[in-house]
């Protein structure tokens, strides 16, 4: 997993978010280098000033944190097993702040995330056994509060 949050580390650093980052859109070049494809659903990110520059990026991170997730559960070692534990624990983390993130998005905003969280949650179904539900719209949103 440490290549695929270099790659998007890396992609981050130019103020991209790529949001589609999983194991298929990663390539291992010949000096080991990881390097991310398919760039359809990437945002650049104009500038750091916007109402909520970092709900790109908290996208990205519940995307890697359900990915190792999903590798600490297929390799899981027995019961109370530290590594799924803390990736149990970093999939919680980068949720709760993805769906604080999303609580406060404009209206705008959180319409446009929600196809690409949709997107990602149908992946988590087959990983976890409850989940992610994070908000279909802004609409959605007021009506869970």
């Amino acid at each position: 997993m440490n290549l695929l949050q270099e790659a998007v580390g890396a992609v981050h650093s130019k103020k991209i978010a790529h949001l589609d980052n999983h194991d298929q859109n990663i390539i291992i070049n010949k000096d080991g280098k990881a390097n991310l494809i398919d760039f359809g659903l990437a945002q650049k990110l104009e500038t750091m000033k916007t109402e909520n520059p970092q709900l790109e990026y908290l996208i990205d991170d519940f995307i890697l944190a359900t990915n190792t997730y999903k590798l600490a559960q297929e390799n899981k070692r027995g019961r109370g097993d530290p590594l799924l534990v803390g990736a149990k624990m970093e999939y919680d983390k980068a949720y709760q702040k993805l769906n604080d993130a999303f609580r406060n998005a404009s209206p705008e905003k959180a319409d446009q995330f929600a196809y690409i969280a949709k997107h990602h949650v149908k992946r988590t179904e087959a990983i976890m056994e409850k989940p992610a539900q994070l908000p279909e719209s802004r609409f959605e949103m007021k009506n869970r509060k």
